[in-house]
């Protein structure tokens, strides 16, 4: 969740806590990344990866973007979403999904966006959802033809974080889209924290 190293802060200079080097972080996310396509390719056939970059990281996750165009190039399977914007759009048989961090615009005004964004596509889906973070907590909006989704934040607080209140469950979401709309399931893993794991009954 840095930008840069020595001492590590965000984009915009705010100091932020590290457990390890900046090169560090670069090279675990990358690989974390790799990792998780690699994953899914024994799965499924084909694979699309977006990089959204976020506030705290805007120039990092432009680096790991191009650094998985690059490892991906002649992989036919993975479509690594080259873009050095902010919303990204994937349509879908019947679903047309946004993605934005959450951090610049609201989620009132996505729901706003996506129809002039994305004009033909809005026409032909009849699902349409933005997929959002940055709050680290989840919840569901819903706008006219739109659904802004907020998800939460694997990463645990740092001191910063943990001093304002914001303890979030660190959590990933996993969902599952039908072809013809509407979705199949979700799933929600949480990583447990430690005074949980000294209470995990067998």
């Amino acid at each position: 969740h840095s930008d840069r190293g020595s001492p590590a802060s965000t984009t915009k200079g705010t100091l932020v806590d590290m457990s390890c080097s900046y090169e560090d972080q670069l090279r675990a996310c990358a690989q974390v990344l790799l990792n998780g396509v690699e994953q899914m390719l024994s799965k499924v056939d084909n694979v699309t990866l977006v990089v959204a970059r976020g506030n705290h990281d805007d120039h990092t996750s432009l680096a790991v973007q191009v650094i998985l165009e690059t490892y991906f190039e002649k992989e036919p399977r993975v479509n690594v979403l080259k873009s050095s914007q902010y919303v990204h759009y994937v349509r879908w048989n019947k679903w047309l999904l946004g993605i934005h961090h959450g951090d610049k615009i609201k989620a009132a005004k996505l729901a706003q966006i996506m129809p002039r964004d994305m004009p033909k596509d809005w026409g032909e889906t009849t699902h349409r959802q933005f997929l959002v973070g940055h709050f680290h907590h989840a919840s569901v909006q819903e706008f006219e033809g739109v659904t802004v989704s907020k998800h939460g934040c694997l990463a645990p607080p740092d001191r910063w974080h943990s001093s304002m209140g914001y303890n979030s469950a660190h959590t990933m979401d996993l969902v599952v889209y039908k072809a013809e709309g509407g979705k199949l399931m979700t799933c929600t893993y949480e990583i447990p924290r430690e005074y949980d794991k000294a209470n995990v009954v067998m």
